[in-house]
């Protein structure tokens, strides 16, 4: 369902900013509900940035693009791409098939990434845990257990913290696991 047009954007991206798919991330962190947001993806990509001189590029909404300038200053990463705003939806698409890794909410673009065969790492709250998201084996699934899961988020607390106290940790270690060991299922 890509177009010509659309492998050729995300090739001209590549080549425009000098990225190496296998060391480039996608970082899809918008959500359509503040609720959602988390705000370490990038402190998450920090270490394996440096270990393995990553790039990173924000996928994501005209919406996202302010949020998403400031996770790609916290990856620490020398090369960043901000497209948020920037893409169709089927670019973004031919985007995330050019990357290693993909990375944030359970969003359109995690979807998009098991449809063009991207390895994923999904930060999943638990407003609707596990209605959406894991379904494929290129998912990597980050949540905090709480037994307030099922709230249709609707949270209770002044704070979500089923999605605003993950440990940026974890995340470094779901994506670093996710690169290097397949189970062959969602996990």
């Amino acid at each position: 369902w890509l177009t010509d047009d659309d492998e050729a954007f995300a090739v001209q991206i590549i080549q425009e900013y000098g990225l190496d798919p296998e060391k480039t991330v996608a970082l899809c962190a918008g959500v359509l509900v503040d609720i959602r947001r988390y705000d370490h993806y990038g402190k998450a990509l920090r270490p394996l940035c440096a270990e393995h001189g990553w790039s990173v590029i924000a996928l994501g909404s005209d919406a996202d693009s302010a949020a998403a300038s400031q996770q790609l200053k916290d990856t620490g990463a020398v090369k960043t791409v901000n497209l948020c705003g920037k893409t169709t939806i089927r670019q973004m698409a031919a985007v995330l098939r050019k990357c290693l890794i993909s990375l944030g909410a359970e969003s359109g673009a995690a979807h998009l990434a098991c449809a063009v065969g991207t390895p994923n790492v999904v930060l999943l709250g638990g407003g609707h845990f596990g209605r959406f998201m894991p379904y494929s084996p290129l998912t990597s699934v980050v949540c905090l257990p709480l037994e307030c899961y099922g709230c249709s988020w609707q949270c209770r607390y002044a704070t979500p913290h089923c999605v605003r106290a993950v440990k940026e940790d974890i995340m470094t270690e779901a994506i670093r696991r996710s690169l290097e060991e397949s189970t062959g299922k969602p996990r």
